[in-house]
């Protein structure tokens, strides 16, 4: 077996993988000409931890295997520092063994019932610091540093309610059945499908829009509807609030400073790239263009950090000469 790829796969599995070992690992099981040599490794790695030679080891290869593989083409995939996986279906049960490995895989539900056990209906799923996050509706939440999001694992079927600490941008999908509300504190903002910016420090609240039509009051009353270019700045000690004009792009300077390929293409990305690092970006490669990529970068990270993780997405190499960057090789997608 191959040490460096079992050191990745076991810090993977250990959960205490960089962002870079992660897609380090992924870059060697992304190419499906080498799927019987990883499954083979990931079965040899098996058996030499586990100690264990009864049989099923190679089912249990495969399953890993797709889990890593679906991981990595799911939107969920992240490579700052930090880098975590959410299991949106833990919310409402605990896996064990192997079923952790492959719940969101729906072909292999039936295998893992036994290893499920239901203990809420539910449960309450938060999250911290910067993060993007993808809630069961197809909205968004970009969350700023020191900030945190929760919400009910029973979002979407009735409601679609968050609780917001800090400061978050949210892109929210349209539904003229389930209005979208935010409760910051006593401060409750409400839309049907918009984009705005909630900052919840600093004993106000400051909501800012960038898209749609948004109501921003309390359980008593309405403050405000507020469109686009506008701001309404609420006074968490006495309620007191005022309206504003603003130019919302030079408002949300925190929001920019991120770099996010949300379920896009290898092409669009490099344009991305090339706006954020004022480069030009070459493919010698056509076929990797159309590929679609979701990876997002919440720390200012340098132009050859990104370059790395786009090209390894499909195990590609890059090289940069002043302002030209040029991918070479790699895999095209099927």
């Amino acid at each position: 077996m191959n040490d460096r790829f079992a050191y990745l796969l076991k810090r993977y599995l250990d959960k205490l993988a960089t962002g870079e070992e992660l897609e380090e690992l992924r870059s060697l099981i992304r190419t499906n000409e080498f799927e019987d040599i990883v499954k083979s490794d990931i079965a040899d790695y098996l058996m030499a931890d586990f100690k264990d030679p009864e049989t099923g080891r190679e089912h249990q290869a495969d399953v890993l295997y797709d889990r890593i593989l679906n991981e990595v083409r799911e939107p969920f995939v992240k490579v700052e520092t930090g880098w975590k996986r959410r299991w949106m279906w833990a919310a409402a049960a605990v896996l064990t063994g192997i079923g952790v490995m492959i719940w969101n895989s729906g072909k292999w539900k039936k295998e893992i019932a036994t290893n499920v056990q239901v203990v809420a209906t539910d449960s309450l799923l938060t999250f911290s610091n910067k993060d993007f996050i993808h809630l069961p509706d197809g909205s968004t939440v970009l969350l700023n540093e020191g900030s945190g999001l929760s919400y009910h694992a029973s979002y979407g079927t009735s409601l679609r309610e968050v609780s917001l600490s800090g400061e978050a941008f949210f892109d929210i999908k349209k539904d003229p059945e389930h209005a979208f509300i935010v409760h910051t504190g006593n401060v409750i903002t409400k839309v049907l499908g918009t984009a705005f910016n909630i900052d919840a420090r600093q004993k106000k609240i400051v909501v800012t829009v960038t898209r749609g039509l948004v109501e921003v009051g309390d359980k008593n009353k309405t403050y405000g509807r507020i469109k686009p270019d506008e701001q309404i700045t609420v006074n968490t000690a006495n309620n007191q609030f005022k309206l504003a004009e603003v130019n919302a792009l030079s408002e949300l300077k925190w929001k920019n400073e991120s770099l996010i390929f949300d379920e896009i293409t290898v092409e669009e990305s490099a344009k991305m790239i090339e706006e954020r690092y004022n480069v030009k970006v070459n493919f010698e490669n056509n076929d990797i263009k159309k590929c679609r990529i979701s990876a997002w970068f919440l720390n200012g990270e340098d132009l050859d950090h990104v370059l790395e993780m786009v090209s390894g997405t499909r195990q590609a190499s890059y090289v940069v000469k002043g302002d030209q960057v040029n991918i070479i090789g790699g895999f095209g997608c099927e």
